[in-house]
């Protein structure tokens, strides 16, 4: 009955808060989809406003709006601070299958139209915001470690360490140059890596999650013993999470590694400094549950955990992506930089 609560109440407040993240996709699409340059006159001195009339200088009023508009509503998606508030109640009140659909699909959303109204968009007019969103990426990634070091549930674990994951994914943004160019093409395709890679880390682990979560519970301290009573569950788990925390040779490092080269190569060191600090905060939280799993004793647990086929096969899938791009990082790369709009 607990559980039926939450998820009404969580239920409740997506729908609430999806008007917003829809319109914010259906921008994000429309200023994918148009040249902003032509269709808008987008340039520091030359944007439209509301009347149609063309922005003389020192009118900022419609760059405020629209960055704002844009901003917020993709951040509610991709969950980044401070419009995290909603990713670890309703993570923890949908159903675990659910709550790993939005971990992935809303963050590749957001991230999506952000990277498309930023990069596409206002890019001209980086030297405005880019302060900004390093600011955002530090507390992103600092507030989602720091809170995720003193949950015990396994739900709310993954959900703040997927709000400090986009911390990562932010902080390329936080080096875009208003003339284009390499750096912003680095940079661009830094995001796309680490969005693809993500993906399978944490439908992986939030897939074990769910496959042990059937029989064994949610609270960390249920975990004890995993490695012995089932233990292929305990390696997968092991790799998803440690994969998270940027370990080698598994993909987490690879996404993390495109990430910090961006960010050096777009000479913003103490961004690659805080991005090193919360790496090695979060490796504490990630091992945390490795070693309930492998140094704690079992006690009376349950044994023996049957995972259903489909499971099984997102898990399997889910950990071979994992592994392989981790040994072949460059894989993911060219992919990224095929893709690129930049």
């Amino acid at each position: 009955m607990y559980m039926s609560k939450r998820s009404l109440v969580m239920g409740i407040l997506l729908i609430v808060a999806a008007p917003a993240w829809c319109k914010d996709y259906t921008v994000a699409v429309g200023v994918a989809d148009f040249d902003p340059v032509e269709a808008f006159n987008f340039s520091p001195n030359h944007l439209p406003n509301q009347t149609g009339d063309v922005v003389q200088p020192g009118d900022t009023i419609t760059f405020v709006n629209a960055f704002n508009d844009g901003f917020h509503n993709a951040h509610s998606l991709d969950s980044a601070f401070p419009f995290q508030w909603w990713v670890p109640d309703t993570y923890e009140g949908s159903p675990v299958p659910v709550a790993a659909f939005l971990s992935v699909a809303s963050k590749t959303a957001g991230f999506v139209g952000l990277l498309q109204i930023m990069f596409i968009a206002f890019h001209p007019l980086a030297d405005v915001w880019r302060p900004f969103i390093a600011v955002v990426a530090v507390a992103t990634m600092t507030f989602g470690n720091l809170v995720a070091l003193t949950q015990r549930h396994i739900v709310r674990l993954l959900a703040y360490s997927s709000i400090g994951q986009a911390g990562y994914i932010l902080l390329p943004l936080a080096v875009v140059q208003p003339q284009g160019g390499a750096v912003n093409h680095e940079a661009f395709a830094a995001s796309i890596v680490y969005l693809l890679i993500y993906a399978f880390m944490e439908m992986g682990a939030f897939s074990t999650a769910v496959a042990y979560g059937r029989t064994g519970g949610y609270f960390l301290d249920d975990y004890a013993g995993l490695g012995t009573r089932a233990p292929g569950l305990a390696v997968v788990m092991t790799i998803f999470l440690f994969s998270l925390a940027g370990i080698p040779p598994l993909a987490g490092w690879a996404a993390k590694l495109f990430i910090f080269r961006a960010v050096i190569d777009g000479r913003v060191y103490w961004l690659a400094a805080a991005m090193a600090v919360n790496t090695v905060i979060a490796l504490f939280y990630y091992a945390g549950v490795a070693r309930r799993m492998f140094f704690e004793p079992a006690g009376d647990l349950p044994t023996g955990v049957e995972v259903p086929l489909l499971l099984q096969a997102v898990i399997g899938v889910s950990a071979v992506m994992v592994v392989v791009i981790g040994i072949l990082p460059d894989l993911a790369g060219h992919l990224a930089k095929l893709s690129t709009l930049v």
